[in-house]
């Protein structure tokens, strides 16, 4: 195709130099949540657009519809959006968490990332759908604090067994 992902890129760059640029790349678990998310559109004939990476997306493209952020502590925008819910994420001294507003001195909710890969047996994550007063949209959260996060988040919200589990706790007409 003639598809030039590069708009913005200094033009003295080298393509390899570009290809190597962290913002050119995308864990795992989250591809595979953002597959899992674009399937279930695609399934039930919602259109959907996919936008660069978090640092590449403006304000502007957030206005223009609704939105799926995917990703945490690796996502500027679900920072900046969670940061005013009751659930947010927060980095800490060599890791991060899920805070409660609510209950801000609970520290369960933790990523150490200094831990060994043999002992992380734990993340955590948030989804959440809201209007965010901003972009004035609705917003769906896919996040978690690692990667794991983010791929189980993806696999609840488009399982729906899990679905009937949340809203049978869920508000009415949620």
């Amino acid at each position: 195709g003639q598809t030039n992902s590069a708009v913005g890129a200094d033009p003295a760059m080298t393509v390899s130099d570009f290809e190597r640029q962290p913002s050119r790349h995308m864990h795992t678990s989250d591809a595979v949540a953002l597959a899992e998310l674009a399937a279930i559109l695609q399934s039930n004939g919602k259109p959907y657009r996919i936008l660069n990476r978090a640092g590449s997306t403006s304000f502007k493209d957030l206005q223009s519809g609704p939105f799926i952020l995917i990703g945490g502590m690796n996502n500027e925008w679900t920072l900046r959006l969670t940061a005013g819910l009751r659930f947010s994420f927060e980095w800490r001294p060599g890791g991060a968490r899920v805070v409660d507003k609510q209950n801000p001195s609970n520290t369960a909710w933790t990523l150490d990332f200094a831990s060994p890969i043999a002992q992380f047996n734990r993340d955590y994550a948030i989804v959440s759908r809201v209007s965010d007063p901003k972009t004035e949209q609705t917003a769906v959260i896919v996040a978690g604090l690692g990667s794991w996060g983010t791929q189980a988040a993806g696999e609840f919200v488009t399982n729906p067994e899990h679905l009937k589990k949340l809203e049978a706790l869920a508000p009415r007409h949620w």
